[in-house]
């Protein structure tokens, strides 16, 4: 990684390198900004969250880093977490 700083127009700092645990697409609503995913690094705590240039881009870096799409769960509010009903419909 290399460090960048959009406002001024160059690199932050040094480059540094991570082993990649996981990575996931950003939920659009969860943040102000577009075209951002999630990285956890093996050897450090907490996520870095990363901003693509377009959503092409950021297509290309989740198929790079073998990265998942977040998971929705509509019926949080109404579903204690671990439980689920079957209906004629199903879960």
């Amino acid at each position: 990684m290399v460090p960048f700083d959009q406002k001024s127009g160059g690199k932050g700092g040094e480059d540094e390198s991570v082993i990649l645990k996981s990575c996931t697409r950003r939920k659009t609503d969860s943040i102000e900004k577009r075209f951002c995913f999630d990285v956890e690094a093996v050897d450090r705590p907490g996520v870095i969250t990363m901003q693509a240039l377009s959503e092409e881009d950021r297509r290309l870096w989740m198929e790079a880093m073998d990265g998942r799409e977040p998971v929705y769960n509509s019926n949080k509010d109404s579903q204690s977490e671990g439980t689920a009903q079957l209906d004629s419909i199903g879960f």
